[in-house]
């Protein structure tokens, strides 16, 4: 459904619309807005980044592992992200996905119109039925395969980075910047080894059979040349898996996630309809 065109400039003062929202909102990176005909937007801000003694260490891993898996992905100058975001937003609108409207954006902020909750809310949602929780979710996963058929990617497609409404569903957040030190395959593959871990990470206590259904229905729908490099790259972390045997236990809910995600990767082939 399309939206509504917003009313013509002279009656939107955005200047004051933004710097209320700021003032209101000190500490927060994404700030509700009231638009003046009733609809809801979210002002995005910039979160202060510098580079630190963690980013250093991921960079010398990455080089000492020879994987650039681990390499920083934080945009240490201001604003840069969100510049970095909404070119994104419109070159994957161009293409037709489903992404946020940019309302306006200025040299430290982007303005986009509401697009709905989380779908780690809705998805959790027991006033919904199952079976409509379940579409929503394989809508979710199919929605990512298609991206990476397209030679594309999202760059953390964890499900709280995407939106649900009762007509569709909504990528965002794209202000990752993975692009700058991996080949578009290395980010498809990461793509599904986030978005692997957040199925897992939301649903593995409480209903891991909707964890195993979004993860085949991405797999279903992905390119066999992902799929391949994600094998194989599970495949090359076989020996991750031994601590979970040994510490399995004493590990916090992200590390068990990572885990669960890992074996059911393993499990998986492009030969193998799941």
């Amino acid at each position: 459904m399309k939206s509504r065109p917003l009313p013509a400039d002279d009656l939107i003062d955005l200047a004051v619309l933004v710097a209320e929202a700021r003032a209101e909102y000190p500490h927060l990176r994404t700030l509700p807005v009231q638009l003046p005909d009733g609809r809801r937007a979210w002002l995005k801000v910039p979160q202060p980044a510098s580079v630190n003694c963690w980013h250093w260490l991921q960079t010398w891993l990455a080089r000492l592992c020879d994987n650039p898996f681990l390499l920083p992905t934080v945009a240490v100058q201001a604003g840069e992200s969100l510049k970095g975001e909404a070119r994104r937003i419109r070159k994957l609108a161009k293409l037709g996905f489903p992404v946020p409207r940019i309302i306006a954006e200025g040299a430290d902020w982007l303005l986009l119109l509401d697009s709905g909750s989380p779908a780690t809310t809705v998805l959790r949602d027991q006033s919904h039925s199952r079976n409509h929780r379940v579409i929503q979710l394989q809508s979710i996963s199919t929605l990512l395969a298609k991206m990476h058929q397209c030679g594309c990617w999202h760059g953390r497609p964890a499900l709280k980075d995407v939106l649900c409404n009762e007509a569709e569903v909504t990528l965002c957040d794209f202000e990752e910047d993975v692009g700058a030190n991996l080949t578009p395959l290395q980010c498809q593959v990461r793509d599904a080894l986030i978005y692997g871990h957040s199925l897992f990470r939301v649903f593995h206590r409480t209903d891991p059979e909707m964890a195993l259904q979004g993860l085949n229905a991405y797999w279903q729908a992905a390119p066999p040349s992902v799929k391949n490099a994600t094998t194989d790259k599970v495949q090359s972390m076989d020996a991750l898996l031994s601590v979970d045997v040994f510490l399995g236990r004493y590990l916090g809910g992200d590390a068990l996630a990572i885990f669960s995600s890992m074996r059911h990767f393993y499990t998986l082939s492009p030969s193998v309809v799941v």
